[in-house]
């Protein structure tokens, strides 16, 4: 046991070896393939087995010298604690933690383009939704400060409106006027005033469709994303072969330390067993 009482789990995948499993899954008819991959192991067996593994595997029964009871602790403390550092250094060098990240990054992409047909299909019942809105807007955006009379609204006050991106009936919000220098309440009223009169001779068009532009906007921004998507997945899989590599590589590096600590720890528990 170890000397708080508890048995940790070993980090010696190594025994099981790194399966990268890349699974075959259509998207959206488009990629070939998908990156799905099993998590690279990182934890074993409960360490209590691996011990019993090592001592039988090494005939580790005693030195065949009795030690004393304060010896035996001492030395089984000592590989104790070089077993935690190993460990520690396994879990933090040559763990599971990027290639499951991975993974899962993996996997949004892939539920993100697979959603991508539905996600077309509600902006443009959004665009179906909105008609009366859009129509307004665009009514708005035809007129112009620059051709309105309003009170207290010369050349000079046009020209700051302007400034601050207001020009036509469409930008003339409470919160954009009150935000110009210089306009207060009574400006701002007589701007929104204007407004209000030309809304009202707005006339909404139910048999008007989706303007072209506006479904051309959301097919734009479907195909970037579906594009940039694309990128994603379709270098995924390489990512994750290069991330199994490199974790095995790091395995392979730690494995004769891991090994001794391993053995020295097996020993130490056996001695401790035979201490007088």
């Amino acid at each position: 046991m170890a000397p708080d009482g508890a048995h940790p789990a070993s980090p010696l995948s190594w025994r099981r070896g790194l399966h990268v499993q890349t699974g075959a899954g259509a998207i959206v008819g488009l990629l070939a393939a998908i990156a799905y991959a099993s998590s690279v192991p990182a934890d074993a067996a409960p360490l209590s087995s691996a011990l019993l593994a090592v001592g039988i595997g090494l005939g580790v029964a005693g030195r065949g010298v009795a030690v004393t009871r304060d010896e035996a602790r001492r030395q089984r403390h000592a590989a104790w604690a070089r077993w935690s550092e190993v460990e520690a250094r396994w879990k933090r060098e040559a763990g599971d933690q990027a290639f499951r990240a991975k993974r899962r990054e993996l996997a949004i992409a892939r539920d993100d383009y697979q959603a991508l047909r539905a996600r077309r299909q509600e902006k443009l019942q959004r665009l179906q939704s909105d008609r009366r809105e859009r129509q307004l807007q665009r009514f708005l955006d035809r007129h112009r400060l620059a051709d309105a009379r309003i009170p207290g609204i010369g050349p000079g006050r046009e020209a700051t409106l302007r400034s601050y991106g207001v020009e036509t009936a469409a930008d003339v919000t409470r919160d954009a006027v009150t935000r110009v220098h210089g306009f207060g309440p009574t400006l701002v009223g007589a701007l929104l005033a204007w407004r209000r009169a030309i809304e009202r001779t707005f006339v909404f068009d139910p048999t008007t469709a989706i303007a072209p532009y506006d479904a051309e906007d959301v097919e734009r921004e479907i195909q970037a994303e579906k594009a940039r998507l694309e990128w994603r997945l379709l270098g995924g899989a390489a990512e994750l072969r290069a991330i199994a590599q490199q974790t095995i590589a790091r395995r392979a590096s730690l494995r004769p330390e891991a090994e001794h600590a391993l053995a020295l720890l097996a020993q130490a528990e056996a001695d401790a067993a035979q201490a007088f």
